[in-house]
């Protein structure tokens, strides 16, 4: 778990430092060199010449390199080996993201590729390099963590869950560089849709995630999940009005407050539920 974890953070820092570096070198970052109480926008190393552009990418490979090790390491001791080439694909994802001659994140499947890797193989990748079992398919539908462990619809729920929630923080992102990204040519999702619909979008994105979140917590730990719940009602409804306000930097801030409440809902929601079994 410690390993699966490491690999998820160090992944994450190389394709903030890689993301930084191509996006820095191609101009698009024009308007991020400045102040950051003028432009209202955080300031990248690579616009802002603080930091040399060899040495962003340096701190990207770095990065990589002990998510690769913390990798093989998890691969070594699950004794899943496939795992190796879905970390091929990690790597191939962080850096095709804004990097390479066709960036996929200039053609507005950001949000598609966030989606997988930070939601299904991040959250269903851990998961079944634990259990080491698939039971989907199991006649309640969701085995009694008592009897039975492996990844079954709840998380896969879980999984898609983790994904949207880090789609969202992209969402309202990419909403926030909307009018640079079109200028630029980075034709986002955001861009695609036109500012008024990519909002909507938005909005919309953040109720469901809400209720999908409870219904997994119920479903987790009947009925007292939703108890656990509640605290993300407050957060959501923050991210919607700061969107609505477009106070992104406020929006920002909620949207990963959004995605870290969602942890603490399914990590003690799981938790109870199998103290409970047990």
């Amino acid at each position: 778990m410690v390993l699966c974890l490491a690999v998820a953070l160090f992944l994450q820092i190389a394709v903030n430092f890689a993301n930084d570096y191509s996006d820095g070198i191609r101009g698009t970052d024009g308007d991020r060199g400045g102040d950051e109480s003028r432009s209202g926008k955080p300031q990248r190393r690579t616009a802002s010449g603080l930091v040399e552009p060899q040495s962003v990418l340096l701190a990207a490979g770095v990065a990589a390199a002990v998510a690769c090790v913390c990798g093989l390491a998890v691969a070594a001791v699950s004794h899943q080996y496939w795992i190796v080439l879905v970390g091929v694909c990690c790597l191939l994802a962080g850096w095709f993201y804004t990097g390479g001659s066709h960036p996929y994140g200039y053609a507005g499947w950001g949000e598609w590729f966030v989606f997988l890797f930070f939601g299904l193989v991040a959250t269903l990748g851990t998961q079944f390099v634990i259990v080491h079992t698939v039971m989907i398919g199991h006649p309640s539908g969701f085995p009694d963590p008592g009897h039975a462990l492996g990844i079954d619809w709840a998380g896969l729920l879980a999984a898609a869950c983790s994904g949207w929630y880090a789609v969202l923080v992209l969402m309202v992102n990419n909403l926030r560089d909307v009018a640079e990204d079109e200028m630029s040519g980075k034709r986002t999702l955001a861009v695609r849709l036109g500012a008024s619909r990519a909002r909507a979008l938005l909005q919309f994105g953040t109720v469901g995630g809400a209720v999908a979140t409870l219904a997994l917590a119920v479903t987790l730990w009947t009925p007292w999940g939703a108890l656990i719940w509640l605290p993300l009602v407050p957060a959501s409804v923050s991210t919607m009005r700061a969107v609505h306000a477009g106070d992104f930097p406020r929006s920002l801030g909620a949207a990963g407050r959004q995605l870290l409440l969602f942890a603490v809902v399914m990590v003690i929601s799981a938790g109870c539920a199998a103290i409970a079994a047990f």
